[in-house]
């Protein structure tokens, strides 16, 4: 073949490559803000539910012959499953030492009679056997005073991590407090007790399940509205996004976007020229977090990016784009983005979840702090107080963070050099 027509067929299989480069489809994300915050529900009506009891031994002295708001609640617990899960089978379990079959008229008896939390099985108290059988799919209820020993807070902290945490399995907690007149033996020597001190209902299944439970709840007199608290995976309810080149960047151009991608609100388009290495972003979000979700500040929040583009089709963590002065007023989070990016022209698309870090204690809602003794000689000085409280629910919260990393939000930035 002569040398000219070589050098022809080559510059026409550039040309073709080249159009087919520009005809490439967009980088591709799942855009749905279902990954935040799905709304689907398990089949509410058809789902089953599991009541346990915590029959040991500083649980009997809430039974009375008197109205508490302990047998209130006993007294509207199977109701209010009936009412909320209409059509799934409910069954009832007391445990202690072992977890035994109960029937529903037993759990009645409990709100009066003493002699349940009397019996061989109560001076023990193995709460991982409670909850081998949680499942996101089903409804598992406690009932409990969640007061523990040392060791017992630690086996039941690694129960919730290993059965709920690690199993996508969401945990709520209601707080009440009821009359009392018993002994607490988890502490040496033990406690009488004559004054209300707290008992609480933990619910394990899927969050929307859980935030039935809590509506149903909420408004009996008995029950405060503000001691709820929640151990999610997907802690926001709504949230809106909103990014802006900054001032001071000349060589940044807004882009628009396909209607498709428009409708998400989430995604913005940028163009700049392919000697430009830097650029820079306003950014806010708005978000609706899950009302019973620990209280967390800026500090709490991290967001990390993720990079794809024509070439790298999978995504991968980058610290090509970081976030500055991340700040929380009310609902709204605001900071500044910059943009490193050294690669030649082409199309680039950047990821950010708003999401948690676990290096970062969480803070527990007041009425948490208010119920806690953080150890036996608070408790005996104030012995309406539950020990270990806010440890084993602030080890939990950081557990789910890690194990989890549940998200606020979500938004992409698209960068074609040319």
């Amino acid at each position: 073949m002569h040398h000219s027509y070589k050098i022809l067929i080559i510059i026409l299989l550039v040309n073709l490559l080249s159009a087919c480069g520009e005809n490439q489809p967009d980088i591709k994300w799942n855009y749905s803000k279902n990954e935040i915050i799905c709304k689907d529900l398990v089949s509410i009506e058809k789902l089953n539910v599991d009541i346990y009891l915590d029959v040991t031994l500083s649980m009997g002295g809430f039974a009375s012959s008197n109205t508490t708001n302990y047998s209130k609640l006993i007294e509207d617990l199977q109701a209010t499953c009936q009412d909320v899960w209409k059509k799934g089978e409910i069954k009832f379990f007391k445990f202690g030492k072992v977890v035994e079959d109960m029937k529903g008229t037993d759990l009645i008896s409990a709100r009066t009679s003493p002699v349940i939390y009397t019996s061989a099985i109560s001076h023990e108290t193995n709460f991982d056997e409670a909850i081998k059988k949680t499942d996101p799919k089903k409804v598992s209820i406690i009932i409990t005073d969640l007061f523990y020993n040392e060791n017992e807070v630690n086996r039941m902290k690694e129960a919730l991590k290993t059965y709920c945490i690690q199993r996508g399995v969401e945990v709520g907690l209601i707080g009440l407090k009821s009359n009392f007149n018993g002994v607490v033996g988890d502490v040496q020597p033990p406690v009488t007790i004559k004054v209300p001190r707290p008992f609480y209902v933990v619910i394990m299944g899927d969050k929307s399940n859980i935030n039935m439970f809590f509506k149903t709840l909420k408004n009996k007199g008995y029950i405060n509205p503000n001691q709820f608290y929640l151990i999610t995976n997907k802690p926001a309810e709504d949230f809106n996004v909103n990014i802006v080149k900054d001032k001071t960047c000349k060589s940044l151009n807004k882009q628009s976007l396909k209607k498709e991608l428009e409708d998400f609100g989430t995604v913005f388009n940028f163009r700049m020229k392919k000697e430009e290495k830097n650029a820079s972003f306003n950014f806010e979000a708005n978000i609706t977090p899950n009302q019973y979700f620990f209280p967390y500040t800026d500090k709490n929040l991290k967001i990390d990016f993720y990079k794809k583009s024509r070439i790298q089709k999978d995504s991968s963590l980058t610290n090509e784009i970081t976030i500055k002065n991340l700040k929380i007023v009310g609902n709204k989070i605001t900071g500044s983005i910059d943009l490193t990016n050294t690669d030649p022209e082409g199309k680039f698309s950047y990821l950010g979840y708003i999401t948690f870090d676990n290096t970062v204690t969480p803070s527990m809602p007041a009425w948490i702090t208010q119920y806690n003794a953080d150890d036996v000689a608070e408790f005996r000085q104030n012995v309406d107080k539950t020990l270990h409280l806010s440890k084993l629910l602030t080890e939990l919260t950081t557990s789910n963070i890690t194990y989890n990393q549940p998200k606020l939000a979500k938004f992409y930035i698209n960068i074609e050099k040319q």
